[in-house]
């Protein structure tokens, strides 16, 4: 049927921000009970789970494919979680390809600008963060995870576990092994201050 001109002018214009829109409520109806599982822990509650305690890392804004590449690891063994396992475990490869999409939501944008820092934690992470990592955590590579705003208690879980063996990383490992709990905790609470990562949309 053709519309007038007039008729064609009160017809609602796809913008890109609408069509983010709808494609996040079509993922939230394919995700359904499995989106409603992780933001148990990884919303806005986000409480500290297991022993010592350390918050779930934030998701929101995370790159897709590093949630994907993540779902995987835990599903195939590679990381280890009694929590994360099982819940992976459960999952097909294109259910995790619509979480990472889901939980994502808009993923990297523009880098903040770098927060502030004393001159060792300046040199370190200019020396050995930012060809991966970029100054403030965000990076530009496919599948590495954004650490731009992440909570400072999951950053030193996990360069502890880089450091102790049981996550395992080529790269990660010697890093993390060369820190002192000091600076591990120096490096963590500066990309933590920064700003991005959110446990909301």
């Amino acid at each position: 049927m053709r519309r007038t001109a007039h008729e064609a002018q009160r017809l609602p214009s796809r913008t890109a921000s609408t069509w983010r829109i709808a494609c996040l409520i079509a993922l939230a109806s394919v995700c359904g009970a499995a989106a409603v599982t992780c933001l148990a822990c990884h919303g806005p509650a986000n409480v500290p789970v297991g022993s010592p305690a350390v918050h779930p890392p934030k998701l929101v804004g995370q790159r897709p494919e590093a949630i994907y590449l993540a779902l995987l690891a835990y599903q195939s063994g590679a990381r280890v979680s009694p929590i994360m396992g099982p819940f992976a475990a459960s999952l097909s490869l294109q259910q995790m390809r619509d979480l990472g999409a889901y939980l994502a939501a808009e993923g990297p944008v523009r880098p903040p600008t770098p927060a502030e820092s004393d001159s060792w934690t300046h040199e370190k992470v200019h020396r050995d963060c930012t060809s991966c990592h970029g100054e403030t955590g965000m990076g530009e590579m496919w599948g590495m995870p954004v650490i731009t705003g992440q909570h400072a208690d999951y950053l030193i879980a996990a360069l502890n576990a880089y450091r102790d063996g049981t996550r395992r990383d080529p790269t990660m490992g010697p890093i993390a092994k060369s820190l002192t709990r000091q600076e591990l905790e120096q490096l963590a609470g500066y990309f933590s201050r920064q700003t991005h990562l959110r446990l909301t949309r």
